[in-house]
């Protein structure tokens, strides 16, 4: 996601403009933390054949792989509804582009714990190791990402509703949100790559 130019950001307790050098700090971790949430919506994939349960194992399967698709579209529409509300500069109007970005966010949210629930359905069945071990490391993905998705939209609704005490404390609230998403894109990487690299070795 790239977010738009815009004028230094002033501040409501002090008036005075942020410098263009924090100011462009701030601007490249915040897009770190948004692209983050786009990378993290993980790959689907196709079950094979086998015994047990593998049938059941299949279905429930594809149903994740379906709420994945839909939430893959459904985190690109809530990326676009924090870029409005950060260009938006008439304060009836951001407020209003805020709330339908809570909107999104809940739904967003919903369709997370529903992808969860599919893939830990596979969980209680019967000779489907592999598919349980697939599940697992899905549903860790899933987990790395919601705390991302929280951690930004709970750091975003401090800085657009100026919440930061003063710019020490933004700053210091910055770096420590740029961290943790990071560690988050990490865990969500490594639990993707250990699923595709099952998928390839059990042929699932």
């Amino acid at each position: 996601m790239t977010l738009m130019k815009s004028s230094p950001p002033v501040s409501r307790r002090t008036n005075t403009a942020i410098r263009p050098g924090k100011r462009d700090s701030m601007k490249r971790a915040i897009i770190s933390g948004l692209v983050l949430l786009l990378v993290m919506v993980g790959a689907t994939v196709t079950a094979g054949c086998g015994g047990g349960d593998t049938e059941q194992a299949r279905k429930y399967v594809k149903l994740g792989d379906q709420l994945t698709l839909e939430r893959g579209g459904k985190n690109t529409e809530l990326l676009t509804a924090w870029k409005t509300v950060r260009e938006t500069a008439d304060p009836v109007a951001k407020g209003a582009a805020w709330e339908q970005a809570q909107s999104i966010y809940n739904d967003l949210q919903a369709l997370v714990q529903k992808e969860k629930a599919e893939y830990g359905k596979i969980k209680g069945l019967k000779g489907v190791g592999d598919y349980v071990k697939y599940a697992e490391l899905k549903i860790l993905a899933l987990n790395a990402f919601d705390q991302s998705l929280k951690a930004t939209n709970d750091f975003l609704q401090k800085l657009y509703n100026n919440g930061f005490g003063s710019q020490q404390e933004k700053e210091a609230a910055l770096q420590k949100y740029q961290a943790e998403a990071e560690k988050l894109q990490a865990e969500n990487d490594r639990a993707n790559e250990e699923a595709k690299q099952l998928k390839k070795d059990k042929n699932l």
